[in-house]
């Protein structure tokens, strides 16, 4: 008799529905202002207000998120009792080889 293990925890990753399991949608609201060179060329700008929420096309899933770096995070995935839970989201856009004031992308260095 062969036994097969199995996993009864599948592992959600963000950009996934916690319903289907289909890749997320979703909509960013931004509001700027500033002030203008006498060009008409921005000289300042500042984010106002800013939104971001993800949702499911298929199953109707919908959640606020949170941006951080370039990752869109649902709301719902965040546990709030967890001081230190946006550390393995910072941990991924840290640099390994950056070093302050030289071009990481400068593959002669590497």
């Amino acid at each position: 008799m062969d036994l097969e293990l199995k996993s009864i925890v599948k592992r959600l990753h963000d950009g996934q529905c916690p319903n289907c399991y289909n890749k997320l949608s979703y909509i960013s609201n931004e509001c700027h202002g500033g002030k203008l060179e006498n060009n008409g060329m921005v000289a300042m700008d500042q984010i106002i207000k800013e939104k971001h929420y993800v949702y499911c096309e298929i199953c109707g899933y919908k959640s606020e998120a949170i941006q951080i770096g370039l990752k869109l995070v649902p709301i719902d995935r965040i546990d709030e009792n967890d001081i230190n839970w946006d550390k393995k989201y910072l941990e991924d856009s840290i640099l390994v080889w950056g070093e302050h004031g030289e071009n990481p992308f400068d593959k002669d260095k590497v």
